[in-house]
């Protein structure tokens, strides 16, 4: 059989344009799949070093048992009277 005459049968043609759209199809969803992976990545990478910097920042403008100490010489007077014995923390003034 001849190409132009290939070319004119309906399942041909069907299973031409089929193919011809599946391969950017395909193309798209690995291009999607890396790219997500990449992300990913970049995301766990950010993660860990907003971690590191935050820890680092923790440790070096705070040591915990110290104001833990500062905190509880500075009592609520009206939680004494109350017993409840409450330190009042400087964090707590600044909540809405």
């Amino acid at each position: 059989m001849k190409w132009n005459r290939l070319v004119e049968q309906p399942r041909l043609l069907a299973a031409l344009a089929l193919a011809f759209a599946l391969v950017p199809a395909g193309l798209a969803v690995l291009t999607y799949r890396d790219a997500r992976r990449k992300d990913e990545r970049v995301f766990e990478t950010t993660a860990r070093v907003l971690a590191e910097h935050l820890q680092s920042q923790f440790e070096r403008h705070t040591y915990l048992p110290i104001e833990l100490q500062r905190a509880a010489m500075r009592l609520n007077d009206e939680a004494v009277r109350r017993g409840a014995m409450m330190p009042v923390f400087d964090w707590q003034a600044r909540l809405p």
